[in-house]
């Protein structure tokens, strides 16, 4: 039998940190991080994959492989490669990181005729994320969860801080 929050019993969650400022060249593999950086190319593929309405993996064929035939959705996924002066990277950004990097919501990116419109190659951004090894690939790659664009006066303060 499950009891949800049982009464005299208090769990405390772990203290969230912020993401470590690193560049790309010394970024953790498998660690969150955060790292200013500039886009510098972008995949032409289309941004979208059919995605089940239940769990969002993938539905390839209107086939989920937990939930079996379903009605897909389109969600985001992009591909870009950002550069942040000491090293390069392949990123991947979806849903929210996506939209932030094209510069559109999902549904204008499935209306528009060309959803990279208003993506700005050679811009920089502070991407948080994860550094993961691609095996299908054989890469190193970022999955990118946040993109913020770069805030002069708060990267001119962190600046100061630090030295």
């Amino acid at each position: 039998r499950l009891i949800i929050n049982p009464e005299g019993i208090k769990v405390e969650a772990p203290e969230r940190q912020a993401p470590k400022r690193v560049s790309l060249a010394d970024a953790p593999m498998g660690d969150v991080i955060e790292v200013r950086a500039t886009l510098v190319q972008h995949s032409d593929r289309s941004p979208f994959y059919d995605a089940c309405p239940t769990c969002g993996k993938s539905a390839r064929d209107g086939e989920c492989k937990a939930h079996g035939k379903v009605e897909p959705t389109k969600k985001l996924l992009f591909s870009a490669v950002i550069d942040d002066g000491s090293a390069s990277i392949r990123s991947v950004f979806f849903s929210n990181a996506a939209e932030t990097i094209l510069g559109m919501t999902r549904d204008e990116a499935v209306a528009a005729e060309n959803p990279f419109t208003n993506l700005e190659v050679g811009r920089q951004f502070i991407f948080t994320g994860r550094i993961r090894r691609n095996e299908m690939y054989d890469r190193t790659e970022m999955t990118v969860f946040a993109v913020t664009p770069v805030d002069p006066e708060k990267e001119a303060e962190k600046l100061a801080d630090s030295g």
